[in-house]
């Protein structure tokens, strides 16, 4: 069993681990489980695939994380919990980390700053989202449209730059 969300050797305070898990939607599971000292089952089997990403936020924000890297974070998760954790890296993150996320959602990269697009392993295009949505011939407009949801991303992307 892993030790939770307190790490063994680590000098974190319970209430700072409370305040993390709080801040990743986690304090009633972790209270359900039995508290801080509840373990985690290899490859938490007792938590749900949502469940373990967020307490990978929760343990990122514990570290004060300067480079967190997220590979498909988001690929089996329910919307609501995907929208937590899009959440928690626009709010919590922001300018507290930088953020690497491997994602084929395009709703989920859409409020980067940059976005690279990958094609047979090389960058195919990349820059501000807003801007590759703008590229009419543009190939990460292009997954927009087959997407069916241009409008909706260009309008995200649009808040996301004005929000800066």
């Amino acid at each position: 069993m892993d030790p939770g969300c307190k790490q063994p050797l680590s000098p974190t305070s319970d209430a700072a681990c409370w305040d993390a898990l709080r801040r990743s939607g986690l304090e009633a599971k972790v209270r359900q489980l039995g508290g801080l000292e509840a373990g985690v089952a290899e490859a938490g089997g007792n938590l749900s695939a949502g469940e373990r990403q967020l307490l990978c936020m929760a343990r990122a924000l514990l570290r004060r994380a300067s480079i967190l890297v997220m590979d498909e974070a988001t690929a089996s998760v329910d919307h609501a919990t995907d929208a937590r954790i899009q959440q928690m890296v626009k709010t919590e993150l922001k300018g507290a980390c930088t953020v690497l996320t491997v994602a084929h959602r395009l709703n989920t990269v859409v409020f980067y700053d940059q976005v690279l697009l990958l094609d047979r392993s090389a960058v195919h295009e990349h820059g501000p989202p807003l801007e590759l949505l703008g590229r009419e011939h543009g190939a990460f407009r292009k997954l927009a449209e087959e997407s069916g949801d241009l409008a909706a991303l260009t309008e995200a992307a649009r808040e996301a730059a004005g929000a800066e």
